[in-house]
């Protein structure tokens, strides 16, 4: 699942049905969900376990049953917990392709003039779970005609999320939580275009337009992580999909990613993913990679 890139610009399925479904578990080389965002929406649905998501300003605790909309934009990572979770993710705009009724109304949902509230979890969505259900089970079927089953279930969770009264509706985003996620956002791209070099917290707080001192409160608040803390655990997560593509040593891939000592790569790696560098490789691919660079 391609979870590492800040700012996700792929290719969702094909160009005539864009909807990509992933299937994770503990054993899955990007368990854990670094920061990121992207132009497509995204249905997570949890099958079991349990999953603190933060969606740019909000968090929620997922369990078994719970499903979470990301719209388009939304900046958004997670931690699981013995979970085992589904993904949907799919290009809103393909319900405007030629309809000319709904064309204005997604636009709208895309550019993020309007949202759809985010918890559809099976006790508070009323209409929407069997919806989300059927989706999900479509695309895995992939049953004949499953592309339209898709698309027409989805406009009935738009419809559905639009047109209602309660909690599963549209919002207008406030400008001042926007900011604050343009700003985060800027650091995210920071850490992710240079993590393997030198990134100082004057780097950090200068991409954030704040002072050094505000910046780490902010993004403390924002993450549950310390700027360094995030910053490594971005490190080990770029450093987990090398050692499974790739046959670089351990050695090699640890300065790839910015760590300038070895000793203290595998003591950060161990800490975040629970095993060693070359346990975690050789668990997760046939071929171990060479110890000695």
């Amino acid at each position: 699942m391609q979870q590492l890139g800040f700012n996700e610009i792929k290719q969702r399925g094909t160009s005539d049905f864009p909807v990509e479904f992933h299937h994770v578990n503990k054993t899955h080389p990007q368990y854990q969900m670094p920061y990121h965002w992207h132009v497509d929406c995204e249905m997570i649905r949890i099958l079991s376990g349990n999953f603190h998501i933060s969606l740019d300003e909000k968090e929620y605790e997922l369990s078994k049953g719970d499903t979470v909309f990301i719209n388009s934009g939304v900046l958004h990572g997670g931690s699981p917990d013995e979970c085992v979770y589904e993904c949907l993710v799919f290009d809103m705009s393909m319900l405007s392709k030629g309809n000319e009724i709904c064309k204005n109304l997604i636009s709208k949902l895309m550019s993020g003039y309007l949202v759809i509230v985010e918890n559809l979890g099976n006790e508070k969505s009323g209409e929407c779970a069997p919806l989300i259900d059927k989706m999900f089970d479509t695309v895995i079927s992939r049953n004949n005609g499953y592309q339209l089953v898709f698309q027409g279930l989805l406009y009935q969770l738009l419809g559905n999320s639009i047109s209602s009264n309660t909690q599963n509706s549209v919002y207008f985003p406030v400008n001042r939580i926007r900011k604050k996620i343009t700003s985060l956002k800027k650091v995210i791209e920071l850490i992710e275009t240079s993590y393997s070099g030198q990134i100082t917290l004057e780097d950090m707080s200068a991409a954030a337009g704040m002072s050094r001192k505000y910046f780490c409160s902010f993004f403390k608040e924002m993450t549950h992580k310390s700027p360094v803390q995030y910053l490594n655990y971005c490190r080990v997560e770029h450093a987990s999909r090398l050692l499974v593509n790739t046959d670089d040593s351990v050695t090699e891939i640890a300065f790839a990613c910015g760590f300038n000592d070895l000793s203290y790569f595998i003591k950060t790696f161990r800490k975040y993913k629970g095993e060693s560098p070359y346990r975690f490789a050789k668990r997760n691919k046939t071929k171990p990679p060479r110890i000695q660079g």
